[in-house]
């Protein structure tokens, strides 16, 4: 407030002649030493500082608490068909955007001054239908207009802070958003493990339970270890009896060492010596 205090006489010329004092909520008072310097003030309105429009008023004594509340413009009646540039028909088409204080018809738009509240809507154009029955479109363009709620139109605001908007808004819950880069790390380590292990069949979950607890038992038993003993006698004794074939008696290798005939005449005493 003390920036707009200092910031206004130099705007309007009169740093000597100003005195501003803060009243608090947002508003301020302005003497002048004389009356046409405040005149020539009014006439020059509207002002804004730091991009928002402000209102300015004669002082008057009142009580209300929106006071100052309006501020007047200067708009321009664009696309106005030529028949219709007449002072009556500009004075109705100024009564319908505020309260109407002068109004002039130039070339080449005709132009009305109007006291335009705080709080109102905007008009930025209008519909009206002409006397042949075909229906035109007027627009309106306020000269010296800076910051505005795109939205709602209200110069009290800016159009993030529009409070009907923000009541339209419904509620929406912020989605769980993956990085792309995510998902195809995690598609590609599910196609390798798919390559080294193939997928087993599904089995009964009963039933590998089952089974896990089989191989539990079983291995905590001592394994015991069969084998035909009646084969493997039988392969011994065939083994003995081979050898025994095999092995040549004493009369067989007393002829083939000494001859056919000398089994007859050889006798083997086998008693021990006396």
């Amino acid at each position: 407030m003390k920036a707009l205090i200092a910031f206004l006489p130099s705007v309007w010329k009169c740093e000597c002649r100003a005195q501003g004092i803060e009243m608090g909520r947002g508003s301020f008072h302005f003497c002048f030493g004389e009356e046409s310097t405040l005149q020539s003030i009014l006439d020059n309105r509207p002002y804004h500082f730091d991009g928002w429009m402000i209102a300015i008023e004669r002082w008057v004594p009142t009580v209300r608490s929106d006071f100052p509340s309006t501020i007047p413009f200067w708009v321009k009646i664009m696309d106005l068909p030529a028949q219709y540039r007449e002072d009556d028909q500009v004075e109705s088409i100024g009564k319908d955007l505020g309260m109407v204080r002068n109004w002039k018809i130039v070339a080449p738009y005709p132009m009305v001054r109007v006291e335009v509240s705080c709080d109102a809507s905007l008009i930025l154009y209008r519909e009206t239908r002409s006397d042949t029955g075909e229906i035109f479109r007027i627009n309106f363009d306020y000269l010296k207009l800076q910051n505005y709620c795109k939205r709602c139109l209200r110069m009290s605001h800016e159009t993030r802070a529009c409070s009907d908007w923000i009541e339209r808004q419904p509620s929406r819950q912020v989605p769980n958003v993956r990085r792309p880069e995510a998902d195809d790390r995690k598609r590609q380590r599910g196609h390798k493990a798919e390559m080294a292990r193939p997928k087993a069949p599904r089995e009964d979950r009963s039933k590998r339970d089952w089974d896990k607890t089989a191989d539990m038992a079983s291995s905590s038993k001592p394994k015991l270890i069969c084998w035909d003993l009646m084969t493997e006698l039988g392969e011994v004794r065939d083994l003995k009896v081979e050898k025994k074939v095999d092995k040549p008696s004493t009369q067989e290798w007393v002829r083939k060492s000494f001859g056919r005939d000398a089994t007859k005449s050889v006798t083997i005493d086998t008693r021990p010596e006396t």
